[in-house]
């Protein structure tokens, strides 16, 4: 199965934070996501669906065909999926411009 780590929907959303001596600083609850990133792919549920104009149905939007998952919280407010590299996805797509630089794990 193609997994995470190669798929262009795969990206380290996080800026790095830095000290006053420019190190990079990780702070305690960032270190169980240093392996982990969020999937672009996977869209927020209130953001794939529209209300149809009679107000009874949500139907998806065109630009989400295909999508089999989407990620929701209880407030509306943010939802993602976060996996790490080995996660592995029917959603997959390879990245032919892998970029190192963009990549955890």
């Amino acid at each position: 199965m193609n997994t995470c780590a190669t798929c262009k929907w795969w990206v380290n959303t996080r800026p790095t934070q830095r000290g006053r001596d420019g190190e990079q600083v990780t702070r305690p609850f960032e270190v169980l996501y240093a392996q982990a990133n969020r999937c672009n792919r996977i869209p927020m549920e209130d953001d794939a669906w529209e209300w149809e104009e009679i107000g009874i149905e949500r139907v998806l939007k065109e630009e989400w065909e295909g999508t089999t998952a989407f990620a929701n919280d209880g407030s509306s407010y943010v939802a993602y999926l976060t996996t790490k590299a080995e996660f592995g996805c029917t959603m997959h797509e390879e990245d032919v411009e892998y970029d190192v630089t963009n990549r955890s794990g």
